[in-house]
């Protein structure tokens, strides 16, 4: 009732822009619009709260205020959070979901109903459950200690300390249904937490396989760039040698014809670089002719782009 498990768009691109602690305008809209979801999820579950109250309320259980004031008390809550989101003042925090503080304001929500209609205590003693279900997908240790301390110290108190009898009224059939729906409810919601949890954990793998790979492709690119480096010094000479932009027709053409090839194969931008520099100004004059790109004394550098990678 207090809280529930969202559905992300996207929510390992989330979490890993959460980690950067300079996100770019796209990585701070996303975060936006994944708060948002969680928010409109906390919404739902409070509305599902409610609807176990009204029908306590119907069979008399309780006033027939509870469960206005229930919803109400949820929706000003996360109202507050969404206007913290929607300002951007969550994206100052390093937790910008602020999941201690949403934690820590749902726990007080639910031991103050708890206080208020202790004959259905057992309805809100069962949202502490599903909040830290949910709230651990983002805890941290500490952030976890933080919230047990109050959930505990606050439950320790109202059963230690007062006398109130916290009740699971089944009385009659439609409280007997009432209970049976705020398990059900629950219990689903805390499915649906292990579900959404576990498509983390596959998401993650996922994306981990793709780093490696992506990790393996830039190490055999360098290992490409190195050897291609490695030829052109053989081929058209040392860098330390360079070239006499003066002296036209300084490279020959079995070497202008090997710096050709090395640009059409799109082997990256510091190969091609590292041969610029090896290049004489008549060279590169050449080539580019060769190659039917304009040619432009201060320009041609940023004119000289390879197929490949033009895109």
């Amino acid at each position: 009732m207090g809280t529930a498990a969202s559905s992300f768009l996207n929510p390992i691109a989330a979490e890993l822009e959460g980690a950067d602690p300079n996100p770019t305008a796209k990585a701070l809209s996303r975060r936006a619009k994944q708060r948002r979801h969680t928010l409109a999820a906390q919404v739902a579950s409070y509305a599902l709260g409610a609807a176990v109250l009204l029908i306590y309320a119907h069979a008399g259980t309780i006033g027939a205020l509870v469960p206005s004031a229930f919803f109400l008390c949820g929706v000003s809550l996360i109202g507050v959070f969404a206007v913290l989101s929607e300002t951007h003042v969550n994206d100052r925090f390093e937790d910008h979901y602020l999941t201690v503080y949403q934690v820590g304001g749902h726990i007080v929500i639910q031991l103050g109903f708890l206080l208020a209609a202790p004959q259905i205590g057992y309805a809100f003693l069962n949202v502490l459950f599903l909040i830290f279900a949910v709230a651990s997908l983002r805890m941290t240790s500490r952030q976890a200690a933080i919230a047990w301390i109050l959930a505990t110290s606050g439950v320790a108190q109202i059963f230690l300390l007062t006398r109130i009898p916290i009740g699971m009224p089944l009385a009659t059939a439609t409280e007997r249904f009432a209970a049976a729906l705020c398990f059900v409810l629950t219990i689903g919601q805390c499915a649906f937490v292990g579900l959404y949890g576990d498509s983390l954990r596959k998401q993650l793998y996922k994306r981990g396989v793709e780093l490696s790979e992506a990790n393996k492709r830039i190490e055999q690119l360098d290992l490409l760039a190195r050897k291609i480096n490695s030829a052109v010094d053989e081929k058209i000479g040392h860098p330390a040698q360079g070239f006499d932009p003066a002296c036209d027709g300084a490279m020959c053409e079995s070497g202008l014809q090997f710096v050709e090839q090395i640009f059409g194969s799109g082997a990256g931008f510091r190969t091609h670089n590292s041969i610029l520099e090896r290049c004489g100004i008549s060279d590169l004059r050449r080539f580019l002719l060769r190659r039917k790109w304009n040619w432009s004394d201060q320009a041609v550098v940023t004119r000289l782009r390879p197929p490949a990678l033009a895109a």
